[in-house]
């Protein structure tokens, strides 16, 4: 049984939901690197934020975690045999600056909390001052990462993961952007391997069962980061039978097989 840890999204979530010999430990999400690196925010204004009564397990575990800066010292009591995989989806949410520093304004934090009423100066996901923000930060949530634990991990993971759509010029501006941040990531973590799948499998699904996003991916996405990862990291990964992320059968649009290069 493998043993893995995700600083990402559902991106990476998802496909080892995939995977049969695969225990997740650790999921850290909804969480911007820059927030997770920036200060503290004090005790006085955390006071200020309420969260709603009725918040879910996980929402209230992910939104604390980002408030309180705690997930870059939770993976310091990983094991250094469990793989850790890295995906930037999550920096989609953007940054509220509150308090002189930044918190990561997830959906999951606009809905059950009272954060809009406390922070009026956002910083948009993608933005210039956004993308300044986390080249700045980088290199100290790279340095945290490989001294997050005693010993070295043996497989550090980047999972770079993209929007869906070639054609939509929003999507190809994010794409840029990500790509500008996973070279990053590779520069910073230069024993990491680094897995991104075909654009023929970058398709998103209307049936996923999270709903359709540009980052719900067919079947064949998942499908294919598991059968790379397994060859990468010389194991081999068991595909539990029958399962899939979508709702229903016919799930897969007609696959637009070609090029989709990030302009």
């Amino acid at each position: 049984m493998l043993t893995f840890d995700i600083w990402g999204s559902c991106v990476t979530r998802d496909a080892l939901e995939f995977i049969l010999n695969c225990n997740i430990n650790i999921y850290v999400s909804r969480q911007s690197i820059i927030s997770a690196c920036s200060q503290n925010i004090s005790p006085s204004e955390i006071k200020r934020i309420k969260l709603n009564n009725n918040i879910g397990g996980f929402h209230k575990r992910v939104i604390t975690e980002d408030i309180y800066k705690t997930s870059l010292r939770r993976l310091n009591n990983c094991s250094s045999t469990n793989i850790l995989i890295i995906d930037l989806i999550d920096e989609r949410n953007g940054l509220l600056f509150f308090d002189n520093t930044y918190i990561t304004h997830s959906l999951a934090l606009r809905e059950h909390s009272n954060i809009e009423f406390l922070s009026k100066y956002k910083i948009y996901a993608f933005s210039k001052k956004y993308t300044e923000l986390f080249c700045n930060k980088i290199t100290l949530f790279c340095n945290k990462i490989k001294s997050s634990i005693p010993n070295d991990r043996k497989y550090i993971i980047i999972h770079k993961a993209y929007y869906s759509d070639p054609t939509n010029d929003k999507f190809i501006k994010i794409n840029n952007t990500l790509k500008l941040y996973y070279s990053l990531l590779e520069k910073y973590l230069p024993n990491a391997i680094s897995i991104e799948v075909p654009c023929q499998y970058r398709l998103s699904s209307i049936y996923h069962k999270w709903g359709e996003a540009p980052y719900h991916y067919i079947d064949e996405y998942y499908l294919n980061f598991i059968k790379v990862m397994s060859y990468k990291i010389s194991q081999q990964l068991e595909i539990k039978s029958n399962y899939s992320a979508q709702l229903r059968e016919g799930h897969n649009r007609p696959s637009n097989i070609g090029t989709c290069p990030l302009r």
